[in-house]
C-alpha cells in the first residue's frame, strides 16, 4: 500500500512539473503572453533552427549567504537567457534574465531543493523567440558537512559543522567487520558512539535533513582506531638504581602501538610531551616539585596515519619535599666548602661518617639532605662543631652513629656531601646551625632561635 502511495506522489510530480514547463521538450502556442520578470512580448514558436541551451555546471555554497552559482556553455547568436526556478512545495516559477553565460541566484534559502531549467532568447524585430527549455537540474541547498572523529574515554565521538537549513542529521556508522550500517537521528551536532571496542576501526557518515525530509548532501566517509583510556600510577623511582626520578606504569591498551606522556610541573602552565613504546616510562624530576602526569594510547600507520586515544586522568606526585624559606637571603652570607675551611679535601672516614649521618637524619629526601649536610657545614665553619668525627654527637648522638648506623647509606646523602662539602654550595643563601623535629622532640631553646626554613617537618636555625 506505501509503495502504490509513494508512486503516485512521483506520478502527481511529474504532472505538475510538465504543467508547468519543467520538461525536457516544450510544444509553443502561437499565443502572445507577458513575462513580468522579462517585461517584453513574448511569441513562442516551433523554430528548427534555434540552438538549445544546457546548464554546463551547478553548485551551491553557504559561506557567507545561500547561494546557487550557475553556468552553461555560450549559444552562438542569442540575445540573452531566460532561466526558470521552482522551489520545492511550490507551483510557481520565478524567472530570471542574463546576458552573461553564468547566473548568481541569492534569492534563495538553505535547507530545501531548487529545480531550474534554462533557454535562449532570440529577439528580432518586435518578436522574441526562446528555444525549447533545457533539461531540469536539481540542487539541495544543504551543504556537505565536515566530520572531526575524536577518541573519549568511553567510545568516539563523532562531531560536524552545523549545517545551514538542516532541522536534524542522520548518523551512519558500523564498525570494520559489519556489513551494514547502522544510524540514528540526532537534533545535535555530535553523537557519542558508545561501546567501542579498543583496537577496532569505526566508520561515520552524516546525513543532513531539511525541511519537508528534504536530503542534503552526505558527508565524506571518515574513520577513527578507537582506543582505550589508560589508568596511570606514578611513584618515586628505586634512588640508589635513577636519581632524581619517578616511575609511571600503566595498563597495556589494546590497538595501540605507543603512548604520549603529558607532563606539567605545579607552577609552570604548559605540559611538556615525551612517548613510550611500553607501558612503562622513567621522568627525571625536580626534587621538592610536584608533577602532575598524563597518558594517552597512539596508534600509527604510513597507510591511516596516527589515531589517539583519550588522556587519562592526571597523576601526581610530590617528589621530595621544598625548602620552605621563612627569611630572604643574607647578602653577607659566604658559602665555601670544605677546602676553603680547612685548606685539603676530606679524608674517606670524614666522608663516610657525614654520609651515614645524613643518610640517618634526612637520607630519603634530596633537599632534606642539602639542608642537613648545609647545616653541618656552616656549624664547622662557625666552630659550633669543632671536627668531622665529632658531628653525629652534636647532632645527638652521643655514642656515635654506632647503634643508629646500619650499613644504608643514600645517594641523596652522597650528592649532599659533594655538593656542600665539596663543591660549596648551599641549599638556602643564609646561615644555619641547629635543627629539629617538633613532631619527634619538643625543644623550646631551639624556638628561641633564628628561624630559617623548614624542609616537611624538619626546622632549620642560626643563632640570633
Amino acid at each position: 500500500m506505501k509503495q502504490i502511495k509513494k508512486m503516485t506522489v512521483i506520478f502527481l510530480s511529474l504532472i505538475i512539473l510538465s504543467t508547468i514547463g519543467f520538461s525536457s521538450v516544450v510544444t509553443y502556442s502561437a499565443t502572445s503572453t507577458t513575462d513580468s520578470a522579462v517585461g517584453s512580448n513574448i511569441v513562442n514558436s516551433e523554430l528548427k533552427g534555434i540552438n538549445k541551451t544546457s546548464f554546463k555546471k551547478v553548485t551551491y555554497s553557504d559561506l557567507t549567504k545561500p547561494l546557487v552559482n550557475l553556468t552553461w556553455i555560450e549559444t552562438p547568436g542569442v540575445s540573452y537567457y531566460q532561466i526558470a526556478r521552482l522551489k520545492s512545495g511550490e507551483r510557481n516559477f520565478r524567472y530570471f534574465k542574463t546576458y552573461n553565460t553564468s547566473y548568481i541566484d541569492t534569492t534563495i534559502s538553505a535547507g530545501t531543493a531548487y529545480y531550474y531549467q534554462i533557454r535562449s532568447a532570440y529577439v528580432t524585430a518586435n518578436k522574441t523567440l526562446y528555444s525549447s527549455w533545457s533539461g531540469v537540474v536539481s540542487i539541495n541547498t544543504l551543504s556537505k558537512p565536515a566530520v572531526r572523529l575524536s577518541n573519549k574515554s568511553n567510545g568516539i565521538r563523532a562531531q560536524w559543522n552545523t549545517v545551514s537549513g538542516a532541522e536534524k542529521y542522520i548518523v551512519f556508522y558500523k564498525d570494520k567487520t559489519a556489513k551494514q550500517w547502522s544510524s540514528i537521528k540526532t537534533e545535535k551536532t555530535f553523537y557519542p558512539l558508545l561501546n567501542t571496542e579498543s583496537g577496532k576501526l569505526y566508520y561515520f557518515q552524516i546525513l543532513p535533513i531539511g525541511k519537508n525530509n528534504i536530503k542534503g548532501q552526505y558527508s565524506n566517509v571518515s574513520s577513527l582506531t578507537f582506543l582505550g583510556t589508560p589508568v596511570v600510577t606514578v611513584k618515586k623511582a628505586n634512588q640508589n638504581i635513577v636519581l632524581n626520578a619517578v616511575d609511571l606504569s600503566w595498563n597495556s591498551i589494546s590497538g595501540a602501538n605507543k603512548y604520549e606522556i603529558a607532563r606539567m610541573r605545579v607552577g609552570d602552565t604548559k605540559f611538556t610531551y615525551s612517548t613510550s613504546t611500553s607501558s612503562y616510562f622513567t621522568d627525571y624530576v625536580t626534587p621538592g616539585k610536584t608533577y602532575i602526569y598524563q597518558v594517552r594510547a597512539i596508534y600509527a600507520t604510513k597507510k591511516s596515519g596516527t589515531a589517539y586515544g583519550s588522556y587519562s586522568k592526571g597523576a601526581s606526585i610530590q617528589y621530595g619535599y621544598s625548602i620552605e624559606k621563612a627569611v630572604e637571603d643574607d647578602s653577607n652570607y659566604v658559602s665555601r666548602s670544605f677546602k676553603d675551611l680547612y685548606g685539603r679535601e676530606l679524608t674517606s672516614n670524614e666522608r663516610k661518617t657525614l654520609e651515614s649521618l645524613i643518610s640517618i637524619e634526612y637520607g630519603n629526601d634530596y633537599s632534606g639532605s642539602i639542608m642537613v649536610a648545609q647545616c653541618l657545614r656552616d656549624a664547622l665553619a662557625d666552630g659550633q662543631c669543632d671536627r668531622v668525627e665529632n658531628a653525629p654527637k652534636y647532632l645527638g648522638y652521643e655514642d656515635g652513629l654506632i647503634e643508629y648506623n646500619t650499613g644504608y647509606v643514600s645517594q641523596y646523602a652522597k650528592d649532599a656531601v659533594r655538593i656542600i662539602f665539596d663543591e660549596g654550595k648551599s641549599g638556602i643563601n643564609h646561615r644555619v646551625l641547629f635543627m629539629y623535629n617538633p613532631k619527634i622532640i619538643k625543644s623550646e631553646w631551639h624556638e628561641t632561635q633564628h628561624y630559617i626554613c623548614s624542609v616537611g617537618d624538619v626546622r632549620f636555625f642560626d643563632r640570633w
